[in-house]
C-alpha cells in the first residue's frame, strides 16, 4: 500500500493512535516512536497493518516486523 505522508498536528490525537499502536503491538517500550509515526502517516493504515501482523500470529516481535514495514513506505 503505497501512501503519501500526512502531517498531524493535534498532540492528543497522535498520542491516542500511538498508543493504540503500541497495545496492539504490545510494544510500550516503543510509545515515542509510534507517536512519531502516528503524526507522519495515517494511522488508521497504520493500525490496520498492526492488526494484520498480529493476526498472522507468526511474528515472536511484532513491533519489529511493523517497523520493517515502515521502512518501505515513501518518506
Amino acid at each position: 500500500v503505497q501512501q503519501k505522508p500526512i502531517q498531524i498536528e493535534d498532540p492528543d490525537q497522535v498520542a491516542y493512535y500511538a498508543q493504540l499502536l503500541a497495545d496492539k503491538l504490545d510494544d510500550a517500550k516503543s510509545l515515542s516512536f509510534y507517536r512519531l509515526v502516528c503524526a507522519r502517516y495515517n494511522p488508521d493504515t497504520l493500525l490496520q497493518k498492526a492488526s494484520a501482523i498480529i493476526k498472522d500470529g507468526g511474528a515472536k516481535k511484532p513491533g519489529a516486523v511493523f517497523v520493517h514495514w515502515l521502512k518501505t513506505l515513501p518518506r
